[in-house]
């Protein structure tokens, strides 16, 4: 889902959390299956979030920045850099 917010009579629109994981399990090339099994969570809770039913728990959230490799920010659409230090992916 995408959101749509307007400014000055004009339109943007805005990534949600659920559009963000789904792009980016799709251009990692997971299906949801796959994705739930690296980060311990059921295959419809991947669905849920992608739709934006919910969102996971901090550990969840800090496996899929794990395996994205992509900064929390990113991941929940609070910001466009998907920069995440290098270091902190290998503690994951």
């Amino acid at each position: 889902m995408v959101v749509v917010r307007y400014y000055n009579g004009g339109i943007y629109l805005m990534d949600t959390f659920g559009s963000r994981l789904r792009s980016l399990r799709q251009k990692k090339g997971l299906t949801q299956r796959e994705l739930a099994k690296l980060i311990g969570a059921k295959h419809n809770s991947i669905s849920d979030w992608e739709n934006d039913g919910h969102k996971p728990d901090m550990d969840t959230l800090e496996k899929l920045m794990g395996v994205f490799e992509v900064s929390s920010d990113y991941l929940l659409a609070r910001d466009n850099q998907a920069v995440l230090d290098k270091d902190y992916v290998n503690v994951l």
